[in-house]
C-alpha cells in the first residue's frame, strides 16, 4: 500500500496514539514522596464505607496472624482476613484505621498487578508479600510515604527484573526464579522475627538482580555488534557494486575483464569500503583505479596524429602504473600471492595488446545484480510514530505467528528501518521492520511494558496522586504557611503542644550526628522534585478519576506541623545538625530538588547530598548551605528511624 493511501493514514493516525507520551505522569524521580499519605488515606478509605468502628476490635497480633495465613490471593485482603475470623467464629473486627490502610493496600496492588503485569507463574510467586506488605502497613508508618520502605523498593525491583521473564526462557530464566523465591521466604519470615532486615533482603535482591542484567547486556550487545556487522556488510555490498557498475556503465570491457571485475575486484572493493569506509582515500583510489582500468582498454578512435600520439602516451603512463595500484587495492586476494599475479598479468597482456594496436573484442558487461533504491524506502515520515519509542524499552509483543513474547528493543535501524529485539537472557528474539511494527501498534497486538518504581507509583495513584501536577498540587497545600525568614533550624524540632504530641502517629526519634551515616529508611516530610516521566503504555486508557487533592491536602495540612529550625547567628560560628540521612528539600533552581545527606566532611566543612539511588546530586560547603536556609531556599524533611535504629541510640545512650 502506497504512503498518503487512506488505510495508512488511519493507521498511522492510530500508531501515533498509541504511542503517545505523557510528561506529567508520575516516576522514579518522584519518590519517596515528600509527605506521608496516612491522612489521604484515612479520608479516602474511611469516608466510602470501610469496616472498621466495630465494638469488637481485633488484637493487632491477631490481625498479624490472619495475614500470614492468607492463602486465597483472589481476594482483598481485608476480605481474606474477615473471612478468616468469621471461620473461626471470632466477632472482632480491625480498627477503621486499619481497615481503611488495608483496603488502600488492596486498591494499590491491584492496579500493580494490572499496570505493571508479571508473567505468570512468577506473579504468583511474589503474592506472598501481599500479605507482608499488609502487616507492614499498619505497623510501620513509614509505609504510608510511598518510596520511603524497603517493601517498596523489594516490590519495585521485583517488577523491574521479571518485567521480560517468561516461562518460554527455560534455563535462562532459572536465576531469576530462584532470587525471587529466595527474597519472598527471607521477606516472609518477617512475621515470625520481626527483626528481618527487609533492607538487606531488598539491597542483596537488587544486587542479584543488576548482575544478571549486566549479563544480559553483553549477551545483548552481541547481538547487537552482529547485526549491525551484518548491516554493514550488505552496504558494503552495495556500494562496491554502484561503483563498479556505473563505471561499467560508462565502458565497455573485455569479457575476461569483466569477469575480473565482477569477481575479486568486486570483493577487494566490499573490504576497502568496510575496513576504510566511503569517505576514504583508499575508496576513493579504489573507485579511481577501476575507472583508469576501463578507459585504458578502449579502442583508440580514428584520431590525428598529435592526439594519437597524446593517447598513446597516456596508455602508456597507465600501464607503468596500474599494476601497482591494482596490486593495493586487491584486498580480497592479498593472501594468495599466485592469484594477484593472474590478476595483473591478465590486465598486462590486455594492455600489450592495446599498445599494439590490436583491436579488443569489446562487450556491454552486466551490471552485479543489486536492491534497486526503492526496495523498503517508504518515506521514513511515514513512520514518525516510531520516533516515540527508545532502545532499552520492554514491549509485549504479539506478532500472530506464536505466543506473544516480552523483549527489549536493543537495536533502531532508521536507515534500514529495522528493529531488533532481545529477549531476557540477552539474545535475538525478534526483527521486525518500521511497518510491520507500526502495524502490529496500530491492531493493538504490542504493548509497551514499564518499570521504574512499580508499586510505589500505584500506591500514589490510589488515593489520586497520578501525575506531577497533582503531586504538586498536594505539595502547595502543605506547604509551611509561615514566612522562610521566621523558621529557624535547629538540631532537633521542638517540642510539640501536648495535644498534638498524643494525637501525632510518629514522635520524632533522637537525632544522629552528621559523621556517621545510618542504614535507615527516611520518611522525608516536606518539598517534592518534579521530573520528566517515562513513556505510557501503548495500550492506556488515559480517562482516570479526578481527586480534589486540594481539599484533601488542607485537612492533612490542618494535622500536621510544619517543621521546625533555627536560624544560624554567624556561619563561622553556626554548626549545622541533621539527622544522618536526612532529606532536604532545595528550591533554588527552576526545578525544585530533593536529597538526602550523605556525608559531611569535616575538614573541608562540606555536605553531599545524594538521590535515592545514591547519586551524588550536589555539593555545599556550609557557607552556602547556610546562605540558602537564610534565603528560605532550603526545607529540612523530618525522617523517622526504623525500629532498630531506635534500639541501638537507646543501647549507645545507656552505655554512655
Amino acid at each position: 500500500m502506497a504512503p498518503g493511501t487512506p488505510g495508512v493514514s488511519v493507521g498511522l493516525f492510530i500508531c501515533a496514539h498509541y504511542l503517545e507520551t505523557d510528561p506529567l505522569k508520575l516516576n522514579a524521580q518522584h519518590f519517596p514522596l515528600p509527605y506521608s499519605l496516612r491522612e489521604l488515606v484515612l479520608q479516602r478509605y474511611i469516608d466510602s464505607g470501610s469496616a472498621g468502628g466495630h465494638e469488637h476490635v481485633m488484637p493487632l497480633e491477631e490481625l498479624l496472624g490472619y495475614l500470614k495465613n492468607i492463602d486465597n490471593f483472589e481476594l482483598a485482603t481485608l476480605e481474606a482476613v474477615l473471612a478468616q475470623a468469621d471461620a473461626n467464629g471470632d466477632p472482632v473486627q480491625p480498627t477503621a484505621e486499619q481497615c481503611a490502610i488495608l483496603q488502600w493496600l488492596a486498591d494499590a496492588y491491584k492496579e500493580w498487578e494490572q499496570r505493571f503485569p508479571i508473567e505468570a507463574p512468577l506473579a504468583t510467586q511474589i503474592r506472598p508479600l501481599k500479605n507482608l506488605a499488609a502487616a507492614l502497613a499498619i505497623t510501620e508508618p513509614a509505609f504510608l510515604t510511598p518510596g520511603a520502605h524497603p517493601m517498596h523498593e523489594l516490590l519495585d525491583s521485583l517488577q523491574a527484573s521479571a518485567i521480560g521473564w517468561q516461562a518460554r526462557l527455560g534455563r535462562a530464566g532459572k536465576a531469576l526464579e530462584q532470587h525471587i523465591t529466595t527474597a519472598v521466604t527471607a521477606a516472609h519470615s518477617w512475621f515470625d522475627d520481626r527483626s528481618t532486615d527487609l533492607t538487606a533482603i531488598s539491597t542483596e535482591f537488587s544486587a542479584l538482580a543488576a548482575r544478571d542484567r549486566e549479563r544480559a547486556s553483553r549477551m545483548a550487545q552481541r547481538a547487537v555488534e552482529t547485526e549491525q556487522g551484518r548491516v554493514k556488510t550488505i552496504q558494503a555490498k552495495l556500494q562496491a557494486a554502484r561503483m563498479i557498475n556505473t563505471a561499467l556503465k560508462k565502458y565497455q570491457a573485455p569479457a575476461a575483464i569483466g569477469d575480473l571485475l565482477k569477481g575479486p575486484w568486486y570483493a577487494s572493493a566490499q573490504l576497502v569500503w568496510l575496513k576504510f569506509g566511503p569517505d576514504s582515500d583508499a575508496w576513493e583510489k579504489m573507485s579511481v583505479t577501476t575507472e583508469t582500468l576501463l578507459d585504458s582498454l578502449q579502442n583508440p578512435a580514428e584520431e590525428a596524429g598529435g592526439e594519437a600520439q597524446t593517447r598513446r602516451q597516456h596508455i602508456f603512463e597507465v600501464v607503468t602504473q596500474l599494476p601497482k595500484d591494482m596490486r593495493r587495492c586487491l584486498l580480497s586476494l592479498q593472501h594468495d600471492g599466485e592469484a594477484v599475479d593472474d590478476v595483473v598479468g591478465l590486465v598486462e597482456f590486455t594492455h600489450l595488446r592495446v599498445l599494439r594496436q590490436q583491436p579488443l573484442e569489446l562487450e556491454s558487461i552486466e551490471p552485479i545484480p543489486v536492491a534497486t533504491d526503492n526496495d523498503g524506502a517508504d518515506s521514513v515520515e511515514h513512520y514518525d510514530a516510531l520516533d516515540r519509542i527508545a532502545v532499552g524499552q520492554w514491549f509485549r509483543i504479539d506478532a500472530g505467528d506464536s505466543d506473544p513474547v516480552r523483549v527489549q528493543l536493543v537495536l533502531k535501524m532508521d536507515a534500514e528501518q529495522q528493529l531488533l529485539f532481545a529477549n531476557q537472557a540477552g539474545i535475538k528474539a525478534l526483527q521486525l521492520d518500521y511497518r510491520d511494527f507500526a502495524d502490529l501498534v496500530t491492531r493493538r497486538n504490542i504493548m509497551l511494558l514499564r518499570t521504574g518504581a512499580s508499586f510505589s507509583t500505584c500506591l500514589a495513584r490510589a488515593v489520586g496522586i497520578n501525575s506531577s501536577e497533582s503531586l504538586k498540587t498536594l505539595t502547595d497545600a502543605m506547604a509551611p504557611t509561615s514566612p522562610p525568614e521566621t523558621q529557624e533550624y535547629q538540631d532537633t524540632p521542638p517540642a510539640e503542644p501536648a495535644r498534638e504530641q498524643e494525637d501525632k502517629e510518629e514522635p520524632t526519634g533522637p537525632q544522629h550526628t552528621l559523621e556517621h551515616p545510618q542504614a535507615q529508611v527516611p520518611t522525608p516530610q516536606p518539598e517534592p522534585a518534579a521530573h520528566p516521566a517515562s513513556a505510557e503504555n501503548f495500550t492506556e486508557i488515559t480517562g482516570e478519576a479526578t481527586v480534589d487533592l486540594a481539599a484533601q491536602a488542607q485537612t492533612l495540612a490542618a494535622s500536621s506541623t510544619p517543621p521546625a529550625a533555627s536560624e544560624p547567628t554567624a556561619e563561622e560560628d553556626t554548626e549545622l545538625h541533621f539527622p544522618m540521612g536526612a532529606w532536604l528539600g532545595f528550591h533554588d533552581d527552576d526545578t525544585p530538588m530533593m536529597a538526602k545527606l550523605a556525608v559531611h566532611d569535616r575538614q573541608e566543612d562540606n555536605y553531599i547530598f545524594v538521590n535515592r539511588e545514591g547519586i551524588k546530586m550536589r555539593e555545599l560547603s556550609k557557607r552556602q548551605l547556610i546562605e540558602l536556609m537564610d534565603n528560605g531556599l532550603v526545607d529540612i524533611l523530618q525522617t523517622e528511624s526504623n525500629f532498630r535504629d531506635k534500639v541501638t541510640r537507646e543501647r549507645h545512650k545507656s552505655e554512655e
